[in-house]
């Protein structure tokens, strides 16, 4: 069954796909767009996108392994643009790139790189709260636009943060945060 629309919608505000597939003996399925693979959350999100279950090819690790992951996302009409780290188990954590100068920071974004995804997907992504850069020693909570300095590991525990979630981020990242109280 299809899940209800509003009248006048589309799915054409999403990144097209080009192709549908899964794996053997496992029930996650990816979209390919832009050249990159990106995994469908859940059943609903599938259908949102408009996709047809028997358009879903079952392919190899190897031919799947292929495309690299989508990592720059962003909401039909939003102009935000998020990128996604990768945790160990596949588990993935979004942030948003606040300025074209933090984007262009990372060697490895590309404009044409960014995938438009629906809300069911995105909001499948929690958000970074914890980041830290390569050069510059000490960890900041991430609240909204704000950053918050750790001044130790004991605060840092106290407020029962968990130091596996640490994000590194560009210095041009963490410089366009607004800086908070320290912690």
């Amino acid at each position: 069954t299809r899940s209800p629309r509003v009248l006048g919608s589309s799915n054409l505000e999403y990144t097209k796909s080009s192709g549908l597939y899964k794996l053997k003996n496992a029930s996650d399925v990816y979209t390919i767009m832009n050249g990159k693979k990106h995994l469908i959350s859940s059943p609903e999100s599938f259908e949102d996108y408009g996709y047809s279950w028997n358009k879903i090819k079952t392919v190899s690790k190897e031919f799947l392994d292929k495309y690299p992951y989508a990592r720059l996302i962003k909401l039909p009409g939003d102009s935000k643009i998020y990128y996604l780290y990768q945790r160990p188990q596949n588990q993935w954590l979004k942030i948003h790139i606040p300025t074209a100068t933090a984007f262009v920071s990372y060697p490895s974004n590309y404009w044409g790189d960014v995938i438009t995804i629906n809300t069911f997907d995105f909001n499948s992504y929690p958000d970074v709260q914890l980041i830290k850069t390569q050069d510059v020693p000490g960890v900041y909570l991430l609240e909204k636009n704000t950053i918050h300095l750790f001044t130790s590991a004991e605060a840092f525990e106290k407020r029962g943060m968990n130091w596996s979630e640490i994000v590194t981020v560009s210095k041009q990242h963490l410089e366009s945060y607004i800086v908070g109280i320290l912690y």
